[in-house]
């Protein structure tokens, strides 16, 4: 997972860091129903032609 917290905030970046360090490990089925509810949602920062 990808986090949108820019770096100039040093107190909310940290902050970020510090909750994913507590994040949690999915299993292998957890995985795959993100997956599948990952294919009809809508790109919070959706890709512009021509990025790479």
């Amino acid at each position: 997972m990808v986090a949108a917290i820019p770096p100039g905030n040093e107190k909310l970046f940290r902050m970020a860091v510090d909750i994913a360090a507590k994040s949690i490990t999915l299993n292998q089925e957890e995985t795959e129903k993100i997956a599948a509810l990952a294919e009809s949602a809508d790109a919070l920062f959706p890709a512009v032609e021509g990025d790479a």
